[in-house]
């Protein structure tokens, strides 16, 4: 072991606990493959994380996997998806290696299974062998690299601990895998946790796109008001390929001080689900890609963050100071490469002022400004006619009159050649560097709807922003005076934005507002009632209009209070089914569909008599990418109940068509197959779908034949050796998910 290498060990010990015994020279790397990744462990799967490192294949199988340490074969796994097919070697410390997507065992091994499965009649396989059934010594072949279960060729392979606990693999071979490329930061999410939290003076997540290179500075502060967090959307590299990895580490230090740090060594099977809370699930929905979160929810009990306590990370004033902030992201690989993304937050309240016209006069708009507390200046931007806001003029507020509580200011600004009263938007400054929020002028905006006009008030559709036990409401700022009218808005805050305005309102807000007569706020109430609460540790139920779809939530089904609504809509071209396939049912849009849960709902479609004995009836919900997907449940009378863990677009269809069968092997005619060659045939279901290796059956002279199944690429394969001997006839059968059923007889020649 030469120098460099000595000293990695004596780091990596250090810096991530790994015992000095457990490191590279002990285990030996486990294929012949490659040394080249195509995953990291610990990157973002739809409700779980990648307990493995990937290690390339080159597109190829057949390579070998070798045993990484003296041990014994401790499971054996095999099934058409998920893993494929699988081996657990129990090493001689306790540790647990895991193979999968293996094209094949061992001989010895292969043939075990395969009388196993044989003897059961069962394509899926998850025996544990004795330990004196399959010693192995290190450096030992025990299978063979391939593409079985889910995936292109590659190898997946795990290192757990003795309590099943999965860890990072890299651990234990530092300077085995060639890295020498930081991580590439590609956006920086900023995200307000309260909907009164202001960023860049707008109540929304702001995204920002960043250049590349290993230091990244922000060419503009950002200004901030109220609680926020930071997400990071990066991926990292290594040497000689092309694919992108999750990231090992990240650090957020605010003003020098560290707020957050995440560090992926090792997880538990029980909290994989949290991967929802660690990367943020949100964007991920709406199509933005994997960010990572540097911010720890309360209820995240994952042991990835060496020293941040619950809610580390949250921007507000425990971490922040008023006006100028540092801060500086830290993103590395395993190998130590590191990026460095650095910033300034200017933080700042809730200041509100009031702007008033008082008229122009000799090319001079005169304003009133009245403030709760003393101002230093007011900055004045006027957007151009090109949509770009002009350069900002500041004026120093010398006079001052203190009226009762509030402190006001009279200023003249210039017009350049509009004599009329321009859009203007006016920033208040209570120090010279910590604005209050920006009021906007739009004559065009300011007079009210007229309080007869009931179908302008009607047409309206308020705009709500939901988060945590907060909803924001945003309308047209010209409805505003006719919300002030009644006394339930006065005290509800309101900040007006540029053509819109956004009232704060929590849950006993909503429930009050809500429970207004409809034809008083046509605009709002009704749209309010819409929307349930459904609030962490309480059992509650939210149905459609009609009651023919219903939401069960658990005490546990949620991290935080969401607001739930079950919406009717008409299908359009792009969710619509075409025949032969039958749309039985509305669609229901369920909200919200970005919001992750803990233990997940239980949904229920109640099934009209009409339709109760329906040939090839299903419930499906509707994937974005891959279009209405089969969703397994069960009958209770005459409702069909699921358990979810995500809120989507549901319905339910008829699909009466048999799933797909082809012959792909050579045939002399349509009927006749040659019994001496490995048989291949084409299946697959375009609507309801196979999803496990029991709705096939393949069976010689009456005898159940083993066969492999392969989901992704739509095939079956039967082996000539697991023919039986003479057998004369073969027949194929195949169900989908709602029991459409087809038969296929062949003739088989030796």
């Amino acid at each position: 072991m030469n120098i460099f290498s000595r000293v990695q060990r004596i780091l990596l010990t250090f810096f991530l606990g790994v015992p000095v015994g457990l490191m590279a020279g002990d285990y030996l790397w486990p294929t012949n493959a490659s040394k080249h990744l195509t995953s990291s462990f610990c990157e973002f799967r739809p409700r779980h994380f990648h307990a493995a490192i990937d290690i390339k294949t080159w597109n190829r199988t057949g390579y070998k996997i070798f045993a990484i340490d003296d041990g014994y074969i401790y499971r054996i796994r095999v099934s058409a998806n998920g893993y494929g097919k699988a081996l657990y070697v129990k090493l001689k410390d306790g540790n647990i290696a895991v193979y999968a997507h293996l094209e094949r065992f061992i001989p010895e091994i292969e043939a075990f299974a395969d009388r196993l499965r044989m003897k059961r009649q069962q394509y899926v396989l998850d025996y544990f062998p004795e330990p004196s059934a399959f010693p192995v010594q290190k450096g030992q072949v025990i299978g063979y690299t391939g593409e079985t279960g889910i995936g292109v060729p590659h190898l997946h392979f795990e290192i757990r601990d003795p309590q099943n606990r999965p860890m990072n693999p890299l651990r234990f071979y530092p300077g085995e895998v060639e890295d020498t490329i930081p991580p590439r930061a590609r956006f920086l999410a900023v995200i307000p946790l309260k909907v009164r939290t202001f960023i860049n003076f707008e109540p929304d997540t702001l995204i920002i796109p960043l250049h590349a290179g290993k230091t990244i500075e922000l060419s503009e502060p950002l200004y901030l008001s109220g609680p926020a967090y930071l997400a990071i959307r990066a991926y990292d590299m290594g040497n000689g390929v092309h694919n992108k990895f999750g990231l090992y580490e990240a650090e957020l230090l605010v003003n020098q001080v560290p707020a957050f740090h995440v560090r992926y060594d090792r997880f538990s099977y029980s909290h994989t689900h949290l991967v929802e809370l660690d990367k943020n699930f949100s964007l991920w929905r709406k199509g933005w890609g994997k960010f990572q979160n540097l911010f720890r929810h309360p209820a995240n009990v994952l042991p990835v963050y060496p020293d941040t306590p619950p809610e580390g990370g949250i921007l507000d004033e425990r971490l922040l100071n008023d006006g100028e902030n540092t801060v500086e992201i830290r993103l590395r690989d395993f190998h130590q490469n590191e990026t460095v993304i650095r910033g300034t937050i200017i933080f700042h309240r809730n200041l509100q002022v009031q702007v008033e016209t008082r008229g122009v006069v000799q090319k001079k708009l005169l304003l009133s400004v009245r403030s709760p507390q003393p101002l230093t200046w007011i900055e004045i931007r006027e957007p151009a006619a090109s949509g770009k806001v002009s350069d900002p003029a500041q004026y120093v507020l010398d006079d001052v009159q203190k009226i009762a509580s509030d402190f006001w200011y009279f200023l003249s600004i210039p017009l350049k050649t509009n004599p009329e009263i321009p859009e203007l938007k006016v920033i208040p400054y209570y120090t010279a560097q910590s604005p209050g929020l920006p009021v906007y002028l739009n004559p065009q905006l300011e007079d009210p709807v007229d309080p007869e006009d009931q179908t302008t008030r009607s047409s309206v559709t308020p705009r709500i922003v939901f988060r945590g036990n907060q909803l924001g409401i945003k309308v047209p700022i010209h409805l505003v005076p006719r919300l002030l009218e009644s006394d339930i808005f006065r005290a509800i805050p309101i900040y007006p934005l540029r053509e819109e305005a956004l009232m704060v309102l929590s849950v006993e807000d909503f429930f009050r507002i809500s429970q207004l007569p409809v034809d008083e706020f046509p605009f709002l109430v009704a749209e309010l009632q819409q929307w349930h609460p459904v609030v962490p540790g309480k059992v509650q139920r939210v149905a459609s209009s009609n009651g023919q779809l219903e939401i069960r939530f658990e005490s546990e089904s949620v991290y935080d209070t969401l607001f739930c609504r079950i919406q009717q809509i008409v299908p359009d071209e792009t969710v619509a089914v075409a025949s032969p396939y039958r749309m039985l049912a509305p669609v229901y849009d369920v909200q919200p569909f970005d919001q992750p849960f803990r233990r997940g709902a239980e949904m229920g479609f109640r099934v009209p008599d009409s339709l109760r004995g329906v040939k090839g009836l299903g419930a499906y919900y509707w994937d974005r990418k891959k279009g209405w997907l089969f969703l397994p449940t069960r009958w209770e009378g005459n409702t069909l109940r699921a358990r979810i863990t995500s809120l989507e677009k549901f319905t339910l269809i008829q699909d009466t068509i048999p799933p797909v069968f082809r012959v792909l092997s050579a045939v002399r005619n349509d009927s006749l197959l040659n019994a001496r060659r490995p048989l291949f045939f084409e299946v697959y279901d375009e609507m309801a779908g196979i999803y496990k290796e029991k709705q096939i059956t393949v069976r010689a002279d009456g005898r159940w034949v083993l066969f492999e199944y392969d989901p992704e690429e739509k095939f079956i394969r039967v082996d000539p050796r697991h023919l039986p001997s003479g057998a004369r006839h073969l027949e194929v059968f195949v169900v989908d998910n709602v029991g459409n059923r087809s038969v296929h007889r062949f003739v088989l020649q030796r």
